[in-house]
């Protein structure tokens, strides 16, 4: 008997619980231009506690805000309604030294878009190879790192040498190694691990002999 109480109890309880959030309801959103919202009834119908809206925008457009509200226990949305922001477009990409444009270049961009890089011969990529259109502005951090030139002049003012094969002009590129030697009856002036020598962004300290 007592058992049968209790469960009359707590059906009371939630019916009473349930009621109490029946009565809470939440003002529709008011209409913005160029958004889209979706879970508004077809009719008159109240818009109740734990009613969802979905907010998208139109095509050219780009969502400010959450993309989805619910009507709280206080009768109010959980979050503003969002806002749509048109996309700004973006004028030609910006020149980045010692690199090319591999796609198709435009006067005007649309937000969303990339283009391509390619460092040319010798030089070497750091950071992306693409150029975003974010909104009007071009995101994306790249840089062609330079090759090291070694000329005969240079290597004949420190009577040094490339190890291997006959002396000439040599370029290398970014994080590549040279190794030297001295030339015919020559002795090192430098340390024995200066003779290999790495490319740092187009410079390289040369060893010396004498």
């Amino acid at each position: 008997m007592e058992s049968s109480l209790f469960v009359l109890y707590l059906f009371f309880l939630a019916r009473v619980y349930t009621s109490a959030f029946d009565e809470i309801t939440c003002s529709p959103p008011v209409a913005k231009e160029n958004i889209i919202v979706d879970g508004l009834p077809d009719n008159d119908d109240l818009l109740r506690y734990g009613h969802q809206l979905q907010f998208t925008c139109k095509s050219g457009f780009k969502l400010v805000g959450q993309k989805d509200v619910t009507c709280g226990e206080n009768g109010v949305w959980n979050h503003p309604s969002p806002i749509c922001e048109a996309n700004k477009d973006c004028v030609a990409p910006p020149y980045v030294e010692f690199a090319d444009i591999t796609t198709l270049q435009k006067s005007h961009y649309s937000s969303g878009e990339s283009v391509k890089y390619m460092c040319q011969n010798l030089y070497t990529l750091s950071g992306q190879s693409y150029k975003t259109c974010t909104h009007g502005m071009w995101s994306g951090l790249m840089k062609c790192l330079k090759p090291c030139i070694v000329n005969i002049e240079d290597m004949d003012a420190r009577n040094i040498q490339q190890y291997y094969g006959k002396k000439r002009k040599m370029f290398t590129a970014h994080e590549d190694r040279i190794i030297f030697k001295c030339q015919y009856r020559r002795q090192p002036k430098s340390y024995p691990s200066e003779f290999n020598q790495l490319c740092n962004d187009g410079f390289m300290k040369l060893p010396s002999c004498q």
